[in-house]
């Protein structure tokens, strides 16, 4: 585990967190630990674009999820979240506990941050190429994206529940039984 200088991390979600907590993901890559808690990121670069990219990325089945959202007939919102660290693991730290981390660029923070900025953008417009994972398993891999910074917080949800005519009620059940907008997405049909 690197303990050097405080370093900003970059976190991307299709959902808002209220919270980080070092936590076991329910959505792991194959052969992903499932053991060790961490928050999964990636160390920002300094560009907003290459950042959300390289996080999108990292996570899996993201180009998937993105697709999936679109056609069904709206943008999709990302919460993107900034963070510094004292206590983390770098790529090639965790490619002990991940595959595929010295590809995508993962990096764990181990402790919890004692604050975070969060921005919500709109993905005005994405491009997506089919390339292997590590498994040459075939997946979507973000090439590019346009993002709109929103001037209030929405949510993926709240979109789709629009589009479809759901009310606040359909949200509160959802809400309730804890289901992220991203796996709802991957159950889509394109």
């Amino acid at each position: 585990m690197s303990k050097m200088r405080k370093q900003k991390f970059i976190h991307v979600s299709f959902d808002p967190v209220s919270d980080f907590e070092p936590r076991i993901p329910s959505n792991r890559a194959k052969d992903e630990d499932a053991i060790k808690k961490r928050i999964c990121c990636i160390l920002s670069k300094g560009s907003l674009q290459d950042d959300v990219i390289h996080t999108l990325n990292a996570s899996p089945c993201a180009g998937e999820v993105l697709q999936r959202i679109v056609s069904h007939g709206f943008d999709s919102v990302l919460h993107v979240y900034e963070f510094q660290s004292t206590k983390y693991m770098f790529p090639w730290e965790v490619q002990e506990y991940v595959p595929d981390a010295i590809y995508s660029g993962e990096c764990w923070l181990l402790e919890k941050p004692k604050s975070f900025i969060h921005k919500c953008y709109n993905v005005s417009s994405f491009k997506t190429e089919s390339v292997k994972d590590f498994y040459e398993n075939k997946w979507e891999a973000v090439v590019n994206i346009q993002l709109e910074k929103m001037k209030k917080n929405e949510t993926n949800w709240e979109r789709y529940c629009h589009i479809y005519g759901f009310g606040y009620k359909f949200l509160r059940v959802v809400h309730d039984m804890n289901i992220s907008f991203k796996t709802f997405a991957l159950s889509l049909d394109l």
